[in-house]
């Protein structure tokens, strides 16, 4: 069976033509906000080991979970770099796990290598379509938390935190809505502009496959070092206690407009460099930046260069 047909990678993003129509290109702040959020996937597991299961594989603690909830949690090697985010979601008689469309295949991966007896079955949702509502949602009073499960009609409902407290993803089991032309979608910029100042990382960007420690990427709240053992646990327990990483991922803004020329350049703190651009986007007057720099340089409002132009880190 092929599990990885008919995904597609976040980089293929194209706010101009979804699913075969024209998109409307400005947005009202007065009007619900979306995105094309066809680059996510969803994974569902079933099986009464699920749980129990996902527990020794992921950072986050699991074990409270009740049928509604969602976490974000994270899935890394042995040698605690990260192969994935994952939005997880309990259902009633499974989870969910949304995450970036182009990791399915690590993801998936990575589980089956550590399923010996349990009773778990993993899915992959095919030809998935969805969209994300960051302001707006005509959802949101259905939720009481900032992460939440619901299922409604013929689409599924996911609320969590990756694109500010507001970020709800309707995955559409059947069908398009009908009224979806008249929706207003962020553009490829807005939506590059609401990811990096939300300190989303994604792979091919801040990540590849096990090439970045999940320290290094500042995604330390959603590891639970009180849960017991998971995969790379004594590693980022090691660096938690007794040490640190090299370089860790910052957000840095410059108060101009920069070109790509930036991408993979260097970045200089107090004449260190640990790191390289990853990604960046401008707005109106400025240029917000993902980088990494020297962990132990690093300070809310310091000065960084890179090339001839100089930023503030400001997360």
């Amino acid at each position: 069976m092929d599990l990885l047909k008919n995904i597609s990678p976040f980089d293929n993003y194209n706010s101009n033509k979804l699913y075969g129509f024209d998109l409307v290109e400005s947005v009202n702040d007065n009007k619900i906000k979306v995105f094309d959020s066809s680059f996510l996937n969803i994974i569902k597991v079933t099986g009464k080991d699920r749980l129990s299961f996902l527990q020794g594989q992921t950072t986050n603690q699991l074990k409270f979970l009740k049928p509604s909830d969602g976490i974000t949690t994270l899935i890394g090697n042995m040698k605690a770099k990260l192969i994935c985010r994952i939005e997880l979601f309990v259902g009633e008689d499974c989870l969910y796990l949304l995450h970036q469309a182009s990791n399915t295949g690590a993801l998936i991966t990575q589980l089956e290598m550590f399923l010996m007896i349990e009773d778990v079955k993993l899915e992959v949702f095919e030809k998935l379509k969805s969209i994300t509502y960051v302001k707006n949602s005509p959802y949101e009073s259905m939720f009481e938390n900032d992460y939440g499960f619901i299922k409604q009609n013929d689409s599924l409902l996911f609320k969590w935190s990756g694109f500010g407290k507001s970020t709800i993803t309707e995955c559409f089991v059947e069908s398009l809505p009908k009224d979806i032309d008249t929706f207003n979608f962020l553009n490829s910029n807005e939506l590059e502009l609401l990811r990096i100042k939300s300190f989303y990382p994604i792979s091919t960007q801040e990540y590849n496959e096990n090439n970045r420690l999940i320290a290094e990427l500042e995604q330390n709240e959603f590891v639970s070092f009180s849960k017991g053992c998971f995969l790379g646990y004594e590693i980022l327990a090691r660096i938690k206690n007794r040490g640190h990483t090299n370089r860790t991922l910052s957000l840095i803004k410059f108060d101009k407009k920069l070109s790509k020329e930036i991408l993979g350049e260097k970045v200089y703190l107090e004449d260190t460099t640990k790191g390289e651009v990853t990604s960046f986007v401008n707005d109106e007057s400025s240029c917000f930046v993902l980088a990494y720099i020297p962990t132990l340089l690093k300070g809310i409002g310091k000065e960084v260069k890179v090339l001839d132009f100089v930023g503030k880190i400001i997360k």
